[in-house]
């Protein structure tokens, strides 16, 4: 029963994801959350391709301490840590990067993402916040030709 749960759960998760479009081969989309729970991980599981996230609100922590098969590359919103290159994960190769600004994440990732990647803008917090995001990232997005 928990694993139906689950699976309805995620079915609900990946039908509310908004898809922008694709450019040079890669899509871009976006999923937030804004629940108790930050199904994050769950959400990359059900995804074949991998996967560059732009991640807004989700504590410094967590990313740096974000670990899944498909992420190519994290790149974090900046919080109060200064901007630049976090780490290098050399074992699963994960690019961990903090940016300034929501535009620049975009053009990191642009340039970050290969043919058949994802780049999956998701924030965090509370439903206003992650409103918030949406609406700079929409505005942003089109900036790159969406």
């Amino acid at each position: 029963m928990e694993h139906e749960m689950k699976t309805q759960l995620l079915n609900f998760e990946i039908d509310h994801a908004k898809t922008h479009g694709r450019k040079d081969g890669v899509l871009y989309i976006q999923k937030g959350f804004h629940r108790k729970r930050d199904l994050l991980l769950t959400f990359l599981d059900a995804i074949n391709n991998t996967v560059v996230l732009i991640s807004a609100g989700r504590s410094l922590l967590k990313v740096e301490n974000m670990q899944h098969p498909n992420l190519r590359s994290v790149i974090r919103i900046k919080g109060n840590e200064p901007i630049g290159l976090m780490n290098w994960c050399d074992n699963m190769e994960v690019f961990r990067y903090v940016s300034p600004s929501v535009e620049k994440a975009i053009f990191l990732a642009e340039d970050l993402a290969q043919r058949g990647d994802i780049v999956l803008f998701s924030p965090y917090g509370t439903k206003d916040e992650v409103s918030d995001w949406f609406a700079l990232y929409d505005k942003k997005i089109k900036n790159i030709g969406f």
